[in-house]
This record gives structure tokens, sequence and C-alpha cells, in this order.
């Protein structure tokens, strides 16, 4: 996921990143990302949402809640169900 996060920041675009299983602390000294804490901590206008990692607890997350109206999902792992993405690997 940090080269796709990379790849992002190379065009400017900003970066927001939320893990509920990753150590804050641990991603702060690895990779320098602040990560977010919260589901509560996310916006509700995001232009793209990339599920990059396989837990359980986004299989129920209201992605309608944070993206924006034309916003894409792209599903890494292919958990989501089709219709809720526009792309998976």
């Amino acid at each position: 996921m940090i080269d796709i996060i990379n790849e992002f920041k190379s065009f400017s675009i900003h970066v927001e990143v939320y893990d509920p299983w990753a150590s804050k602390e641990a991603v702060k000294k690895e990779y320098g990302l602040e990560l977010l804490t919260e589901v509560a901590h996310l916006k509700k206008d995001y232009h793209a949402v990339v599920l990059a990692v396989a837990h359980d607890q986004f299989l129920d997350f209201d992605l309608d809640a944070v993206k924006g109206d034309k916003a894409v999902v792209f599903d890494v792992k292919g958990q989501l169900k089709i219709n809720q993405i526009d792309g998976r690997l």
C-alpha cells in the first residue's frame, strides 16, 4: 500500500490512511505516515477510496458515508461486493 500512497503523493494528491489494525506509532516510524485512528475522523467527501486490506471491519463499512458524489472505489483485495466498487484487481 505504501507504493500506492507514494504514487498518489507524487501527483500532489492529499492522502489519508485508516487501518484499525495497524499501530499508529509503528506506521509513523516505518513510513512517516499519520494514521486516522477512528472512522469518525474520516471526511465525508473523498474523491477515491482504496481498500487495500482484507479486514472484516470493512465488510460492513458504509462507503456512501465517506465518498463524494463522483468518488471511485477500488478494492485491491477483492473483498467487497461488486456493486460497491468501481474496480478491483
